[in-house]
């Protein structure tokens, strides 16, 4: 992890019922191993590009289809961070309560924490995909 972003800055990422912490500047490599899997699959790959991807993945690397499969995998998780509500108690003097506007105030925070830190893993792991610097503004 780099000096730059703090160890906090750390999200949760399910894929295939197992869950990963991720934060923007690394790839776990069990999720490597999960997404390539998923990636085989979800692309029915040749036996021999099967055999090519998992060669790489043994080696260490991440190639270009798996981290786009990951990186799909955490913009659903973030995009659906922010866009699903809790489902709050139906009587209406629970919303006045201070101790449920603070707790919904810091379940929201949380929400958009994970979401931004999703948002970044899956640019950086985008930019693995396309490799062609961006040009500064």
């Amino acid at each position: 992890t780099s000096d730059e972003e703090p160890l906090e800055n750390v999200a949760e990422l399910w894929m295939n019922g197992l869950r990963f912490d991720v934060d923007p500047n690394s790839v776990p490599y069990d999720l490597v191993e999960v997404a390539a899997a998923q990636t085989m699959l979800d692309y029915s790959v040749s036996e021999e590009e099967f055999a090519q991807e998992e060669e790489e993945i043994e080696n260490g690397m991440l190639t270009p289809l798996v981290a786009r499969t990951i990186a799909d995998r955490a913009i659903e998780a973030a995009v659906n961070l922010v866009i699903e509500t809790e489902e709050g108690d139906s009587e209406e003097d629970v919303w006045d309560a201070p101790e449920f506007v603070q707790a919904a105030s810091l379940a929201n925070r949380l929400r958009w924490s994970q979401h931004e830190v999703l948002m970044k893993f899956a640019k950086n792991l985008r930019g693995l995909c396309n490799p062609e610097p961006e040009e500064e503004i």
